[in-house]
This record gives structure tokens, C-alpha cells and sequence, in this order.
């Protein structure tokens, strides 16, 4: 399943991108390090929740909007963090906190 922002193209030719609603918080649920339109860490959470069989999970990301879900993965699951980037230098710093 592939989780992104929904677009599309106007009749000028324009991207037009909107805000991710299926992990949308609540009133004072915020993810502090997200985005308004997308926590990826409840992103994965939800997915996660609906398999009847938790697989093992390899994150891939490279930027701060990245770091969230990599905190919130099980022991056993992967980060494949692109190397020189926010993620992998948060990795890096605080290699305890996973």
C-alpha cells in the first residue's frame, strides 16, 4: 500500500497537492515532529494495525519528516537511512532511542 498526499493536475497543467487525511489527530493529538498534513509515524502505525500479522518492517527514508516512524518501529524491523541526511544523522546521534 502505497501512503502519500493526493494530487492532481489542474486544467492549467498545475500539481496540486492536498493534506493526507488518514492519519489526521485529533484536537491536541499533534505530532511534534511531523507536518500538519502527514504524521508518517501513525501512517505506519494504522498499516500496521490492520494486518492480522505484524511483518517485519524496513523503513526508508532520508529526511525529519522520516525520523518519527523510525522511533516508532519494533525491535527486529530496519531503517535503511540515506547516509549524510537528517535521518541518518539523528541515527547516528541517538542510536539508543531505537
Amino acid at each position: 500500500k502505497v501512503l502519500t498526499n493526493p494530487a492532481n493536475v489542474s486544467s492549467s497543467g498545475a500539481i496540486r497537492v492536498q493534506p493526507f487525511a488518514e492519519s489526521s489527530f485529533g484536537p491536541g493529538e499533534r505530532c511534534e515532529q511531523c507536518p500538519d498534513n502527514m504524521c508518517k509515524g501513525k501512517a505506519v502505525e494504522d498499516l500496521l494495525s490492520q494486518m492480522s500479522v505484524r511483518p517485519t518492517v524496513a523503513y526508508v527514508g532520508d529526511g525529519r519528516n522520516d525520523i518519527c516512524p523510525a522511533f516508532r518501529l519494533s525491535a527486529g524491523d530496519m531503517v535503511c537511512a540515506r547516509r549524510g541526511y537528517a535521518l541518518a544523522r539523528r541515527l547516528e546521534n541517538d542510536s539508543d532511542g531505537l
